[in-house]
């Protein structure tokens, strides 16, 4: 089996980085986390881990953090192999030509990661991993990305413990995040969105959903392990499908009945809809508007939404 240890630098709980240790756990390698915020030695600690690999996770905001991290690995193990994923490596491929950066993975990685760990565990070659660029003696090679996972209820529940055995402030806290489904069907044209539709044009559809009961006994199993108050449903679009949205909230009910807050779009709103998630325990939406004017609104940034 493959180590690999994902590093990002504030001190919360990522789905993302969840996500992707499950999937790997699932195929018999190992995982740990460092949220450097936290740690008061950070590059000690994730070299006594003896990682084969290191993963940054990376927003854009963070990753110089995370490039100064990676080149004091680099100073004292020269060898040791830095990944840069998450939303800086997919929209500003060039980190790749950062000296401390060996590959980047672009967009959903789950697949990406453990064909990577596979072939470090074999001792194969990993230039060719579709939705890596892989750098060797100064060349880049870039590889497309593969077809977008279309059954999420495919995919492990995310791997809570990689943070909650390790960090007790993060299973202490009342209120834990979740996602039922991937993508947005809006044009939005300041939005990540965009540029991730671009990105996977002509790879399957974009916005998919899990099962409601899929979801449900996610929360549950969360809710029986874990300390849990309140439920942060993250998803883009809570609200998106009206059908899946009242078959979900009524699960919800009958089998987790917390509280819990949602993004949704006002658009897709009304009455009727507002009853069934106050009833479920909805208790606080979250909205944008993104613009006071509404000709700016509609025209500039395609948010076909009125005052």
């Amino acid at each position: 089996m493959a180590k690999i240890v994902f590093v990002h630098y504030e001190f919360r709980d990522r789905v993302g980085v969840m996500s992707l240790s499950a999937k790997l756990k699932q195929n018999g390698h190992q995982t740990d986390v460092f949220c450097l915020e936290e740690e008061r030695n950070a590059v000690e600690s994730i070299l006594k881990s003896k990682p084969d690999i290191v993963g940054f996770s990376a927003c854009t905001s963070e990753h110089k953090f995370l490039l100064a991290c990676a080149g004091e690995l680099k100073k004292i193990s020269p060898n040791l192999l830095i990944l840069m994923g998450g939303p800086h490596a997919t929209f500003y491929p060039d980190v790749i030509k950062e000296p401390s950066v060996d590959i980047t993975c672009r967009g959903e990685s789950d697949d990406a990661i453990v064909e990577l760990l596979d072939c470090l565990d074999n001792g194969t070659s990993f230039e060719n991993i579709k939705n890596c660029c892989v750098k060797s003696n100064g060349n880049v090679k870039s590889n497309d990305v593969r077809p977008l996972i279309q059954d999420l209820n495919s995919l492990p529940f995310p791997d809570r413990d990689i943070y909650f055995s390790k960090y007790p402030t993060l299973a202490n806290n009342p209120t834990k995040m979740f996602l039922g489904m991937r993508g947005c069907p809006f044009p939005c044209t300041y939005c990540f969105n965009m540029s991730m539709l671009k990105l996977y044009k002509g790879k399957g559809k974009y916005l998919r959903l899990r099962s409601p009961d899929n979801f449900v006994q996610e929360i549950k199993g969360v809710k029986e392990r874990y300390f849990l108050k309140w439920v942060n449903i993250n998803d883009d679009t809570f609200n998106v499908d009206r059908e899946w949205l009242y078959e979900f909230l009524e699960i919800y009910k009958k089998e987790i009945a917390l509280d819990f807050l949602c993004n949704i779009r006002v658009d897709c709103l009304d009455e009727e809809m507002v009853k069934c998630l106050k009833d479920a325990g909805c208790d606080r939406v979250i909205f944008g508007v993104e613009h006071g004017n509404e000709e700016i609104r509609k025209k500039i940034l395609k948010r076909n939404i009125t005052d």
